[in-house]
């Protein structure tokens, strides 16, 4: 019973330390390079390399993904993607505003959903340590399990089986 409960406190103590000190470092370090792909995409629109239009959009773009990245859960991932299904004018709507011509805003658009996958992957890390020794549990269960389904069939032998392994090759373990 203590090692239950001491397992439990150190999961619950490690995702405490996750959540309070790790996840925030994680989180403002990826806001730092949204920031820097604001100021590239400003700095594309004042020297005239892209539209104002192309600007407004990516920028605002960034500004959401920025903002919303600690709502990045699996259960967010997948509720937005039953919405989307379910509302196919949604989609074209998103599909009649990509109208980015420049490569590079297209390349930053890319870069911007692959922080927000990092952002996803460290918003649902803690899930791991509460899943991993649940499977764990499974496997060592169906292990013993199997283990001792075979011990049982190898201390059941009757000779008859033993000479049937000897001539049909199988393998012999007489215990």
């Amino acid at each position: 019973m203590e090692t239950i409960v001491f397992i439990v406190l150190t999961i619950v103590s490690l995702h405490f330390l996750y959540e309070s000190v790790i996840l925030p470092s994680l989180t403002l370090k990826i806001k730092y390079k949204f920031s820097k792909l604001k100021d590239e995409v400003i700095m594309m629109a004042i020297d005239k390399k892209i539209s104002q239009e192309e600007a407004n959009y990516v920028l605002h773009r960034i500004d959401i993904s920025s903002r919303n990245m600690q709502y990045m859960t699996l259960s967010t991932l997948l509720h937005t993607q039953s919405f989307i299904s379910k509302n196919p004018d949604f989609k074209k709507h998103g599909a009649s505003q990509n109208k980015i011509k420049n490569e590079r805003l297209k390349n930053i658009k890319v870069i911007c959903a692959k922080y927000l996958f990092k952002a996803l992957i460290y918003n649902s890390l803690m899930w791991a340590i509460y899943i991993i020794p649940i499977c764990i549990v499974f496997f060592a269960y169906g292990r013993i399990k199997r283990t001792s389904k075979s011990l049982i069939e190898r201390l059941n032998t009757t000779p008859e089986k033993d000479f049937d392994r000897v001539i049909h090759g199988g393998e012999y373990c007489p215990i």
